[in-house]
């Protein structure tokens, strides 16, 4: 609450702003320039949201880690409490995933003590669809009674809040992805270098490589027709987590343009400006794409007139071609509302015929010959570069 009363976000990017620390001409969500949308931000709060050279600590509260465990992690290092060293050195505990540490965290055999650093993988986004927070990992009972409350830990996957050890997290490339997680054993010895950003398991390259050459990667059980989508689409965290063929869909307004008027009686917008883009009119087919050509009553076939963009927004109209046969109208394909202010009502709307019919999920070069019968096409092996002995197994 005192954030937002001092500004929030707005006062934030204001800030920023006259520091030069954005990029002013970027557009956003709402139409307009972060430079414009800042303009309008009231000043902050000193008090609560500090003047950009006159911050509230010297260094941010996070640190980005490399090292030959994974491309990249993060960590919360404005949570450490005390002189963390420099360098310190821990003897890994790995679980493979959340299950296995609950079963095992109270196993005297692991030997815990204060030198270890807990390691949980199989948690990133193909090996744990969504990637939970499940990297929280507490100490057994044995250890509190020593007085030890907290242990670092190591994971490829997310957390809900930190301790005051060494937490890092969003390790990329996650273990079900090719990331060195994957061959990491129980006694190995890990190397947590703050000064150069670096977590390096201390083995030789070539040991490295010959755990590779036995490893055998576990089978990821789908328990849904989504969680086989995500798994064979997503990217990974150091990227957003993202469902990667999403990526070509982005910046739809120049790409396919706008396809709403403003209403009845307003003419179809038209797209922006942009060198190279075309201009034509389009045909809307009951939301399954756009093709070339005009929108006009008596269109054979019965394609609608679109006016106003979306349900509740503005009219759609339903007009029957000449020769058009009623009884093949049904509710499968084509427009199925009649949209008026806001009401929506039962349209009829047309089958098309087999070769009009336009798939669920539209083609693009990068995904030839996509078809509602197999929505995924099939992965060989792993994407990221470097990573792709691993066969992906989702």
């Amino acid at each position: 609450e005192d954030f937002y009363r001092a500004g929030g976000v707005p006062a934030v990017m204001r800030s920023l702003l006259a520091a030069g620390r954005l990029h002013g001409d970027v557009v956003t969500v709402s139409g307009r320039t972060v430079a414009e949308n800042g303009a309008d931000a009231p000043p902050a709060d000193p008090t609560v949201i500090r003047p950009f050279d006159d911050p509230l600590a010297p260094r941010g509260g996070l640190l980005v880690m490399t090292g030959n465990l994974f491309d990249s992690a993060v960590m919360k290092t404005s949570v450490l409490t005390g002189d963390l060293p420099a360098v310190s050195e821990y003897r890994a505990v790995v679980f493979d995933g959340p299950e296995d540490y609950h079963a095992r965290i109270g196993d005297p055999g692991l030997d815990l003590d204060a030198n270890c650093i807990l390691v949980i993988r199989y948690t990133g986004p193909i090996g744990y669809p969504g990637s939970a927070e499940v990297v929280n990992m507490e100490v057994p009972a044995a250890l509190l009674r020593q007085g030890i409350t907290t242990l670092p830990t190591l994971g490829d996957g997310r957390q809900s809040g930190t301790s005051d050890a060494p937490s890092l997290l969003n390790a990329s490339p996650e273990a079900a992805a090719g990331g060195n997680l994957a061959i990491l054993r129980t006694g190995d010895r890990i190397r947590i270098d703050l000064d150069n950003a670096r977590v390096d398991v201390l083995l030789p390259d070539e040991e490295i490589a010959a755990r590779w050459t036995h490893y055998t990667p576990p089978i990821l059980d789908n328990q849904t027709p989504w969680q086989e989508i995500y798994r064979s689409t997503v990217g990974q965290l150091d990227s957003g987590g993202c469902l990667e063929l999403a990526l070509a869909y982005q910046d739809l307004v120049h790409t396919k343009g706008i396809p709403a008027g403003q209403g009845p009686g307003h003419p179809p917008l038209a797209r922006p400006a942009r060198p190279g883009a075309e201009h034509a009119g389009h045909r809307h087919d009951g939301g399954r794409g756009r093709r070339p050509g005009p929108v006009a009553p008596g269109d054979p076939g019965g394609t609608g007139t679109v006016r106003g963009g979306i349900a509740g927004a503005g009219t759609v109209d339903h007009l029957p071609g000449p020769g058009s046969d009623p009884r093949a109208s049904g509710p499968r394909y084509g427009l199925r509302t009649r949209c008026s202010g806001g009401h929506a009502a039962r349209a009829p709307a047309r089958q098309p015929a087999v070769a009009d019919h336009q798939p669920a999920f539209p083609r693009t070069p990068e995904q030839p010959g996509r078809s509602r019968q197999s929505p995924v096409p099939p992965v060989a092996g792993l994407r990221r570069g470097g990573h792709d002995r691993v066969p992906h197994r989702g």
